[in-house]
């Protein structure tokens, strides 16, 4: 478990990770944010919508990339701003800013807000069944 830098005293700012954890056993990981909520990310759901230009183009909406290389190698923080997950097979690029794993989290009070145009929609329905109860 990481504890990441403090967060801003004011709740003007935009919410970030307080504390980070790479679940092996379970190739998951945990966010514990600025404002309390914590989410919880499967890594073949992350390495799915990787952000990186080589899997989502340069333009248009983010699409998920199914891909059987989903093991997590390495976390690293970019600037305040964003986290770069390694995959394995040497996929490096990919820099998920706060805002868009915030986007991504999967818990039913984030979905609702998000409606439609929740990223889970864009699940195969055959992978998206591989998700625990999002709402226990």
């Amino acid at each position: 478990m990481r504890t990441m830098a403090s967060p801003a005293a004011s709740s003007s700012e935009p919410v970030e990770p307080i504390e980070l954890e790479i679940r092996q056993a379970a190739q998951q990981v945990r966010i514990l944010w600025s404002d309390g909520h914590t989410s919880f990310y499967p890594w073949w759901y992350l390495r799915g919508f990787c952000p990186c230009a080589h899997c989502q183009g340069h333009g248009g909406p983010t699409r998920f990339i199914e891909t059987d290389a989903i093991a997590l190698d390495e976390v690293d923080e970019v600037g305040q701003y964003a986290l770069r997950l390694s995959w394995e097979k040497a996929h490096v690029t990919g820099i998920y800013t706060f805002a868009y794993l915030r986007t991504l989290c999967l818990c039913g009070a984030c979905r609702g807000a998000a409606g439609e145009a929740h990223p889970l929609r864009a699940v195969p329905a055959t992978l998206a069944k591989r998700l625990p109860d999002l709402d226990a």
